[in-house]
This record gives structure tokens, sequence and C-alpha cells, in this order.
């Protein structure tokens, strides 16, 4: 029996190098030059196939298969002749293709252009950016799979848009926010398909093709919560729970993402007063003044280990941490959040310190400089949010805090 694998010329290329199709037949080997190249890095050794993060991975893979299919045609013709042998194999593939190996016709679909768009930003895009472009890639090619229908530039309409809403949501049970997360993410491909001239279709400008949004119950921690975790007796507890605590208090306080928080180093760092650091979402310079604890935990750290400030830790373990740092400063009241999944609404009840996660310093951060009125515009320019519609959405306020504010105002008092 004949056997066919796909190799690529130089694995240690710098530039496009040639695809192999090596043919086994009785201890005997047949190498033949597909006519195709393709770069190392866009080529799976394992599966022997392009990556789909190639613009054409998929016509590019359709000729290989079709040149693999050549080949298992030419064997079942053949093997049944007295003279057979690899040899007659390789003279009859080869006169089939002395013709000019016909070069792949790039079809520029939706497919083609995502994918185009993917390679781009990976460059120019912070790496969670670029993930969630391919996972969310990904997930439309799932949702083609399920509604058996190609996707195409012009059938982007609004029954495309139901049949998504029936299958996140209802099919794959995810929430509301969730779903309207990846039809943002669609928005963006097809707003750049369209300015680039690829897409002509502008259905999915419509009112009714819309990201859903809503409300979110997501904690923050007041400063008596905050203080508790910070005095916290860490001596007897692993090291590493004392470094994440000790990050966790700076997001409180600085208002910085998780992904910024973990590349600080002392050259953010101005005269001791300030953090000055371009944002890796963002791209933005934010000025952060230091607040008092930040500036007792540098001093720790530089006479610890000279570096000013606790090790990083990755988003999963960090979360663990300050979970256990909350059970442990008895931030432990119950909380309800609601959620739609699935299209139905239900209620989760949890003591406070189960839903502490990385983001919660940077929601504790707006929200209480906004109860020590802080104005809005000056918070803002350390969050670096662009309206004060989105900043109002970190603000998590409860009737009580609201009530303790508004208590000294003078409308109460006069």
């Amino acid at each position: 029996m004949v056997l066919s694998n796909f190799y690529i010329k130089n694995k240690k290329a710098k530039n496009k190098t040639t695809v192999l199709l090596f043919v086994s037949y009785q201890n005997e080997r047949l190498k033949i030059s597909t006519g195709l190249a393709i770069s190392p890095k866009d080529w799976n050794t394992k599966k022997q196939r392009a990556k789909f993060t190639l613009p054409d991975a998929s016509q590019f893979n359709q000729e290989l298969e079709k040149k693999e299919a050549k080949i298992m045609r030419l064997y079942s013709e053949l093997k049944g002749k007295t003279n057979f042998s690899i040899d007659l194999l390789r003279e009859q593939f080869l006169s089939i293709k002395r013709k000019q190996v016909r070069r792949v016709r790039t079809k520029k679909d939706f497919h083609w252009f995502v994918k185009k768009y993917i390679n781009e930003i990976k460059l120019t895009k912070s790496e969670g950016t670029y993930r969630r472009a391919i996972s969310i890639y990904k997930m439309f090619c799932e949702f083609e799979a399920w509604r058996n229908k190609r996707i195409e530039f012009q059938n982007i309409d609004l029954d495309f848009y139901f049949e998504t809403q029936k299958y996140f949501l209802h099919e794959k049970e995810y929430s509301n926010n969730y779903f309207g997360h990846i039809i943002k993410v669609l928005k963006v491909f097809l707003n750049d398909a369209t300015e680039r001239g690829y897409n002509k279709n502008l259905i999915f400008r419509s009112k009714k093709f819309k990201r859903i949004k809503e409300e979110t119950d997501s904690i923050y921690l007041n400063r008596k919560e905050i203080d508790k975790i910070y005095q916290l007796d860490l001596s007897e507890k692993e090291e590493s729970l004392e470094a994440a605590r000790d990050l966790f208090i700076i997001g409180c306080f600085t208002g910085l993402r998780f992904s910024d928080m973990s590349k600080l180093h002392d050259n953010h760092f101005v005269d001791e007063k300030y953090i000055h650091i371009k944002t890796k979402k963002t791209n933005e310079t934010v000025v952060i003044p230091l607040h008092s604890y930040v500036k007792a935990i540098r001093k720790k750290y530089q006479e610890k280990n000279g570096s000013g400030l606790p090790r990083a830790f990755s988003n999963p373990a960090m979360n663990r941490f300050i979970k256990e740092l909350g059970k442990l400063a008895e931030v432990d009241q119950p909380f309800t959040v609601t959620k739609t999944k699935g299209g139905q609404r239900y209620e989760v009840t949890k003591q406070k310190y189960e839903f502490i996660v990385t983001h919660t310093a940077r929601r504790s951060f707006a929200t209480n400089a906004f109860l020590a009125e802080i104005p809005s515009i000056s918070i803002m320019k350390i969050t670096g949010h662009k309206t004060e519609r989105a900043f109002m959405s970190y603000i998590k306020i409860s009737q009580e805090d609201n009530a303790r504010k508004l208590v000294e105002h003078a409308f109460f008092n006069s």
C-alpha cells in the first residue's frame, strides 16, 4: 500500500520554502515537489497542513489534498499492472504535472479577510486582543458548521444576526455580555473589511444588528476591606501570597489593568511620586500619583530584594491568591449577582471574597476615588476612559455608600 506525507523542504527558512510530497511503497520512497511554497511559521508540522492563520489556508490545503488524491488515484489505477513500481508511479504523476502548476486563486471572502486581519494585528495589537480575535474567529467557524452554510460578506444580514443569537445564547448558553463581545469583534472585522473595499454589505450597521450589553453586578472593595487585606499578617504564609497581596494593593491604588501591573518595573516610577506608564491595551501614557500604601510597598521590596516591586503572577494564579486573601481578611458577607445565560436570568449568592478577581482592583480604585470626591475627569486621566459614560460603568456604589456620601451634602443639612 502507498503511504503519503507532506513536509516542508527547509524548516529553518526565513521566507517561503517548498512543500514536498513523500510517497512510500515497499521500502521505496518517492519525493515530489508540489509546486507550492509556504513560510515555516505558517506550517503545522503535526497536521501536515497550512495553519488556519494563513490568509489562503483553506485554498492552500485544498491544493495539497488534490495532489495527494491524485497520487492515490494513480496508485489505484496502476497497482494491478505487472510492471508496477514506485518509478512508474513517479513517471505517471510527473507526466500529469508537466503543465505548469497553476497558482492557487485567492478568493477574497470573509474567511480570507479575517485571517489576513488577525495576521496583521499580531504586530500592532496586544497579545490579549490577538488571542481573542483568533478565539472568536474559531467560534464563527463552529457556528458556520452548525448552521451548515458558509459565511460570506453578502449573507451577513439580520437573519444571520438572529441565527447567531440562537446559536450563542441558546445552543452554547453564553451570557448576554459575552455574546455582545462576540458581535463587537465581528463588527470590528466587518468595519475594517468595509473600509478596505472588500465588503459592500452594510446591514451589520443596522440598529437591530446590535451588541447586547447588560449591567453587571461586579463587586468592588471599599477602603475598610482593602485596609483589612493590606494589614493581614502573612508571616506564617507562603511568600507568594504576600507578593500577590502587595501587587493587588498596588492595583487598588493605581487603577492599572492587570496586564499593566504585571509589567511594572522601577523605570516606571518617577521620583517616587508618580507612575509614568504607557498602557498595553490603549497604548496611551498615564501618570498616577503614588498612594502611601504603594510607597510603603516600594520601600519594603527595595529593602528586601532591591527591585522595589513584588514579583508578578499569571492571571489565574493571582485570582486564586486574592480570593484566599479576601477570605483571610473576612470579606465574607453574602453577595448576590444576577446573570443571564441561555436567555434565562438567575441569581447566584456567594461570600463576597469568592467574586474577587484581578479586575476588582481597578474597579475598586475608580469607585473609591469617586466616593472620595476626586473629580471624574481626574480619575479618567488615570483609568484612561474616553467618555464619562464608559467611566461610570466602572462605578459600583451600594445604596449605603451612596447615603453616606450624601449625608454630609449641604442639601441634607440646610
